[in-house]
This record gives structure tokens, C-alpha cells and sequence, in this order.
């Protein structure tokens, strides 16, 4: 039997749309719980006629592409691969006593992506690779008492079959380090003091494939982002009115219910690892929403009473246009190379 553990998975950028990377040792290769990538083929029947009985005439395949998706916990390293996809743009890495830090915006050309090639091993019985690869969302959740969790999906273009796996070296280069545990997690949101049982920060890319097919073609012209969407969803205990209030009724408290939207942007999400890269300094991810234009909308869900339970609260922060950066990642680790850099 054939163990799913004997396989790898791993991403390496491109300089270019349909310059497949082939360097091996630009190639990250992350751990997950359960995914994979493979070919998405579309096939087209032909239109039903006249006299052509009951059963259809023939199929034809019209296109391919690549998609695939991934659940995982999400190390220091490959993490920042999973945000330049989701963000667009990484400044140069900033040291940070012996370890780095990168910062991840949508900058100047929100639309901006990089591409990347993505190889697969399954089982160690062949290769796959897929190369003009995007990333199409983003996920990263937590819960109490639990690890950081993540899921990944991708979008992309030709994929190859038959690929020689000898020198991927796919075992000395899997991402593993430290895990991001929620005990150690900090939420910071401006006169509150929220607790929080689990959220998610959910990055979403969307890439209409309808109007990329092209004539001569058997694959889509490009991979396009039109649009992003950014948002954070907490669960947590009801303490006092005061959020609940804000959100569901006048952002001001005034005493009645308003056609007005709260909205505050100073809340930082941070995920920190029990490990460090350097004394004091633990591997961590911080997010950062803009402060200064209150950039998010904030809503509330019904508020659910059940006998025998806690009274929970749910809400949910929709990240708007802003002046500034709209959102902004901070990643420490030890990795010293820009993320996207092509070798």
C-alpha cells in the first residue's frame, strides 16, 4: 500500500507567465493535511440533433487547466510564499536581530500577483508539474488551545505529466518548521478587550476564467486578478453590550438604531510560535488592518441563546478601500531571500 505521506508538494516562482520554473533548489515544499493538485480538463459534449438517437455523438476535451486546493498548518518559511500570492507585492526583508522581517501589501498595483510553478510527487510513484500557478484564496483560522490552520487554493495552467523526481531533494526541503499556536495568539482592537474563542482572516482572489479563452488555444490567455476581498471573522464571549451595540444598532452608542456602519480598522491580529529564531524573538505572523481610516466594516450575527451554554457573539470585519495600505502582514523568520526572488 502506498502511503500519502511518501508524497511532496512544493512551489517555486516564476520570472515570467509560461516560464515553468525547473531549478530545483528554488522549490519550497510545505506540509499539509490532506489536498492535491491536478489537471482540470474540460470537456465539451456535442449539441444534441436531429436523428442522433438517444445517447450523445461524441465529447470532445476543448481546454485544460490547474487547480488544486490544501488544508495545513502552516510553517514560517512557505507561510510567506501563501501571502506574496494572496497580497502581491513583499518589500526587501529587514534584519531582525538574526532573523528577518518581511512586509506583505497590496502596494501600488493591487492587482499585482507573481506566478509560480508547482511540482507534485505522489507517492513517490510519479511527477506532476503545474506551471503558471496563482493563488486564488487564503485562509488562515484559529481556535482556542488549537494550532494556526490554513488552506490554500490554487488556480493555474498547464500541467505536465511524467516528470523525473531524482534530484527534487523533496525531503531536505519541506517547511518544518515551527507551528503558530493560538494560546500564544494576541488580538489587539482599540477600547476593547475582546475574547475571542476562534476567527478567521480569509484572503480571496478572484480570477474569471469565462473571458481568457482564446482562439488557437487549448489554454487560458492569462490568469487575471480583477478583484480582492479581504475579511476577519470572530467568534467570541458576550462580556458587555458595548460591541454589540456598536454594530448592530449606532457605531456612536446613541441609543437607538442608526443606518450607520461601524467602522475601525486599529485591530492587529498577531500569531506567534512558542519557538524563536532568535532570543526574544518568536517565529510570528501580524496583521495589521489600517488604523489611521478606519478601513473596516464591521457586522454582527444574530446572537444565539441556548440553554446550558455560553452566550457567543459573532462578527465579521469587511476590509474596504483605504488612503493607505488597506491591510498590511508582518512575517519574522529566519529567512533571509525576498519572497518571489527567481535564482
Amino acid at each position: 500500500m502506498t502511503a500519502a505521506e511518501n508524497s511532496y508538494v512544493g512551489l517555486a516562482p516564476q520570472s515570467a507567465k509560461g516560464v515553468p520554473n525547473t531549478t530545483d533548489g528554488d522549490f519550497r515544499y510545505f506540509m499539509f493535511n490532506e489536498g492535491s493538485m491536478s489537471p482540470n480538463n474540460v470537456y465539451l459534449p456535442a449539441d444534441d440533433g436531429v436523428g442522433g438517437g438517444a445517447l450523445l455523438s461524441t465529447v470532445a476535451k476543448v481546454g485544460v487547466t490547474s487547480a488544486g486546493a490544501f488544508a495545513s498548518i502552516p510553517r514560517p518559511a512557505v507561510v510567506g510564499d501563501f501571502l506574496l500570492g494572496a497580497l502581491g507585492n513583499v518589500a526587501d526583508p529587514v534584519a531582525d536581530g538574526t532573523g528577518w522581517k518581511h512586509v506583505f501589501t497590496l502596494g501600488a498595483d493591487q492587482f499585482a500577483a507573481p506566478y509560480w510553478t508547482l511540482r507534485e510527487n505522489v507517492g513517490d510513484l510519479w511527477g506532476e508539474q503545474f506551471q503558471d500557478i496563482r493563488l486564488s484564496a487564503f485562509m488562515l483560522n484559529w481556535r482556542a488551545a488549537d494550532y494556526i490552520r490554513s488552506q490554500q487554493v490554487f488556480t493555474g495552467g498547464l500541467p505536465t505529466p511524467d516528470q523525473t523526481t531524482t534530484t527534487w531533494g523533496e525531503a531536505a526541503a519541506v517547511d518544518r518548521g515551527a507551528e503558530f499556536l493560538a494560546p500564544v495568539t494576541a488580538i489587539t482592537w482599540p477600547d476593547e478587550t475582546p475574547k475571542v474563542l476562534s476567527g478567521q482572516i480569509a484572503m480571496g482572489m478572484a480570477i474569471p476564467l469565462d473571458e481568457q479563452w482564446v482562439t488557437g488555444s487549448y489554454q487560458p490567455d492569462d490568469f487575471d486578478i480583477v478583484s480582492r476581498a479581504f475579511s476577519v471573522t470572530m467568534t467570541m464571549k458576550l462580556i458587555d453590550q458595548d460591541l454589540y451595540e456598536k454594530m448592530a444598532y449606532d457605531p456612536a452608542q446613541g441609543g437607538t438604531w442608526l443606518a450607520d456602519i461601524f467602522k475601525e480598522g486599529g485591530v492587529t491580529i498577531q500569531f506567534d510560535a512558542t519557538q524563536e529564531y532568535d532570543t526574544g524573538k518568536p517565529y510570528r505572523i501580524k496583521v495589521i488592518f489600517d488604523a489611521a481610516n478606519d478601513n473596516v466594516a464591521w457586522s454582527i450575527t444574530p446572537i444565539a441563546l441556548r440553554a446550558g451554554r455560553q452566550i457567543l457573539m459573532t462578527v465579521t470585519g469587511t476590509v474596504l478601500a483605504s488612503a493607505a495600505e488597506p491591510i498590511q502582514v508582518e512575517l519574522y523568520n529566519d529567512v533571509s531571500a525576498k519572497y518571489g526572488t527567481v535564482t
